[in-house]
């Protein structure tokens, strides 16, 4: 169970529409210049009955966490996860641990942009996909974009037990 800051953390919001409850979920821009940086991308959207994460329609894919990036020190390493639910659970862990660290999430382990690449750029880099067809295709595209950008690209591997 989980404190509600790091829900707050997030910005997470609630959706009802009739019998429907779903979450939304901000992605926030950790913007290359000043004016853009903090700006809302995205809204996704995520339906509690059908474990689906819908992005707002005309909007671009985006990166969850980049709020998180402003206040990093250059030297914490990034942790990417596949999925917002995943990042803000290690993001919670590693908080509680005492340990440094800026948690980002793709919106789905097959996307993972070029112009991302800069966000990356010269950090340690720790990919935690899920253990499955997608997440490891994922990671693949990963490795694609990050090499030789990051300083260090490392890729975690959960046991197949445990595969999300």
């Amino acid at each position: 169970q989980f404190p509600l800051d790091v829900f707050l953390a997030w910005e997470l919001g609630q959706r009802t529409y009739g019998s429907t409850t779903r979450i939304t979920i901000p992605t926030i821009r950790p913007g290359a210049s000043s004016e853009d940086r903090g700006r809302v991308a995205n809204i996704y959207t995520y339906s509690l009955s059908k474990h689906l994460l819908i992005p707002t329609t005309g909007c671009k894919a985006t990166l969850f966490g980049g709020q998180f990036l402003a206040t990093a020190i250059a030297t914490d390493p990034i942790y990417l996860c596949e999925g917002p639910w995943d990042a803000m659970a290690l993001r919670h862990a590693l908080r509680k641990a005492g340990r440094p660290g800026v948690t980002f999430a793709v919106p789905g382990a097959g996307i993972f942009k070029e112009d991302w690449r800069r966000y990356f750029s010269g950090r340690i880099v720790y990919v935690c996909y899920d253990n499955d067809l997608a997440g490891h295709r994922g990671q693949h595209k990963v490795w694609d974009v990050l090499r030789g950008v990051a300083k260090e690209l490392h890729f975690l591997h959960w046991p197949h037990e445990r595969p999300d």
